[in-house]
């Protein structure tokens, strides 16, 4: 099937928008650690500040995801990258906390809009190209988040401050967004009826699909929280049972994340030979095994390659369940059925970590993490329901 000059090109735009989320996100974490010292803020503080990132990525999902339906995909992808690195740029340039809090919040409300919508206007793409590309997409948002990561690194490494490294990648965030949208496919909006009756049937119809929307979204939440606490608490395992050194137990995020970037630039191949469902059924069968191998190790190499199998078999996880939600429901409330399963997915990356503190003031650190084997415990055991209820939903539609 020969592809389309005008496909390809929005493919490779779509690879920047990703890339720019994700190196927005790791630019941010970086700095963390200098905006509590910078206003005395304590690790409790700084967790509720984080929240606001979820509560206004969250509220952007609900927002942007009719819009999608009534105005298209493409303007909400090109005009929430401009506005995250303009609030990239109010992070950086925050003198107090109410300032920096008003600026996160912003930050999560634009990152949320542009997740969203470039999720949505992916899902145009890969029907023009005919066969599975999406993991490939959300790789660039892995290989941005560790590009941008190693910068930061370099960058505190010089002296330089968030003032400095957030302003300027703001700046170009926004430019790059700005340049990227002619490349973009054209607004093609799903929801153009004006009258009313014929609304409210479409809603009606769509009612049918919600309790498969629902179900992905819980699944998916629970893969999230699963990735999440993976990425985030694999260092603390290593440092705080293992007695791994703090240099040793960085690699714990470099296990799961290289291992995540790398399998999904293949991810799409796998897809393509298999399906979605059973690539998120044995990628979670994956990832619950590799929990349990890096828990019930005594020794430090094999936490980490218990670590790296957990990153191989969530790599492709979350990627499919986006593309199935893009692709179910009522032509004219895609954009909504998204912004569902994204919103959850988002509230699961920004709950479960916490929640894994919170298990650690009751029980031991390894045995909260086993939450991460559960989940995805979990999931294997709820995608033959999902697989059920697909069948049902598409023998209805014919």
């Amino acid at each position: 099937m020969a592809i389309s000059r005008i496909a390809r090109q929005a493919q490779v735009a779509l690879w920047a928008y990703f890339f720019l989320g994700g190196g927005a996100y790791a630019f941010w974490a970086v700095h963390i650690p200098e905006y509590e010292q910078k206003f005395g803020l304590s690790h409790s503080q700084i967790s509720l500040i984080m929240m606001l990132f979820g509560v206004g990525a969250f509220g952007a999902m609900q927002v942007v995801g009719p819009l999608i339906d009534k105005v298209g995909s493409r303007t909400y992808t090109w005009l929430g990258g401009a506005t995250l690195g303009l609030a990239t740029i109010s992070a950086g340039l925050a003198t107090n906390v109410p300032w920096l809090c008003a600026s996160v919040l912003a930050f999560g409300f634009f990152i949320g809009a542009m997740d969203v919508s470039m999720n949505a206007h992916c899902v145009e793409v890969e029907n023009m190209f005919g066969r599975p590309i999406f993991t490939l997409f959300h790789a660039y948002w892995s290989i941005g988040g560790l590009v941008c990561a190693y910068l930061g690194s370099l960058t505190l490494g010089a002296g330089w401050k968030a003032p400095q490294t957030l302003v300027l990648y703001g700046i170009v965030i926004t430019v790059v967004s700005l340049v990227a949208r002619s490349f973009l496919l054209p607004n093609s909006p799903s929801h153009t009826t004006t009258d009313k009756a014929e609304a409210k049937a479409h809603a009606a119809d769509n009612k049918r699909f919600l309790p498969y929307v629902y179900l992905l979204g819980a699944l998916a939440t629970a893969s999230a929280i699963g990735e999440g606490a993976s990425i985030d608490w694999s260092p603390l395992h290593l440092r705080n049972v293992l007695d791994a050194s703090e240099s040793t137990a960085a690699y714990g995020v470099f296990a799961v994340s290289l291992t995540m970037a790398g399998m999904r630039l293949i991810g799409d191949k796998i897809v393509e030979r298999f399906d979605r469902l059973t690539v998120i059924r044995w990628g979670a069968a994956i990832s619950g095994s590799g929990y349990l191998i890096a828990l019930l190790s005594n020794n430090i190499p094999q936490s980490l390659i218990g670590w790296g199998i957990a990153g191989i078999g969530v790599s492709a996880i979350i990627p499919q369940f986006f593309a199935l939600a893009g692709n179910v429901g009522n032509p004219s409330h895609q954009g909504r059925n998204m912004a569902k399963v994204v919103g959850m997915v988002y509230m699961g990356l920004l709950i479960g970590p916490p929640a894994i503190g919170l298990l650690t003031t009751f029980i031991d650190l390894q045995y909260a993490l086993l939450t991460g084997a559960v989940l995805f415990g979990f999931v294997v055991v709820g995608m033959p329901f999902a697989t059920r209820m697909q069948n049902k939903l598409a023998k209805e539609s014919h």
